[in-house]
């Protein structure tokens, strides 16, 4: 008697109307996590530039100014030491979003300090809310550029803002307080996205 037995055509095609099942269930799930996490990088991405623009304001003892560049997908954002501001679309002028790390002048060791759009798929950048002075800030963020964010080592403080980064069903909102602190949240009626709680 044979004991090797083969699968049956009809096996067969029940086998693979199962797998081609499961496959057309899986692919919209798929899809909708790596929206929610191209939205959730490009948000945390923003976060950290700003915290790290933060953190030089009060390592340098002195204003770090941050600009938000909104431009469809090519956003931008940068951060510098000069207090005329820069622009984060820029990469060789002297408008480039640079730090110079021992406050030296004399010295070329000024980098680049930004991040872009282009390398978070199909993520726009939205102003919500312009940065602006509140009457407690005092030190020299008062007299920056119009618009850009602002960390003032005197204090702490910062101007507030908020900008959106928006997928095509998932935004989340980033948001910089008059005491410096930074929040990435869920705006009222979007979607919900694990790891994040409502503005």
């Amino acid at each position: 008697m044979n004991s090797n037995r083969g699968f049956t055509v009809v096996e067969l095609m029940v086998v693979i109307a199962v797998a081609a099942i499961g496959i057309t269930l899986a692919v919209p799930s798929f899809r909708d996590i790596i929206e929610r996490k191209a939205a959730g990088g490009a948000a945390e991405a923003a976060y950290e530039q700003l915290q790290l623009a933060k953190s030089q304001a009060v390592k340098r003892s002195k204003p770090i100014l941050v600009d938000f560049n909104v431009n469809g997908t090519d956003w931008a954002i940068g951060f510098t030491d000069k207090l005329a501001g820069c622009n984060a679309e820029d990469t060789t002028g002297a408008n480039t979003c640079t730090v110079d790390f021992d406050n030296d002048a004399g010295t070329a060791d000024n980098f680049l300090m930004r991040i872009q759009g282009s390398d978070f798929k199909n993520i726009t950048m939205s102003q919500e809310v312009a940065f602006a002075n509140s009457a407690a800030l005092t030190g020299g963020c008062t007299g920056a550029p119009a618009g850009t964010a602002c960390f003032d080592f005197v204090r702490g403080l910062a101007r507030t803002g908020e900008y959106n980064f928006d997928s095509a069903n998932y935004k989340l909102r980033v948001q910089v307080t008059m005491l410096g602190n930074i929040n990435v949240c869920i705006p009222s009626g979007e979607k919900k996205i694990t790891g994040y709680n409502d503005c």
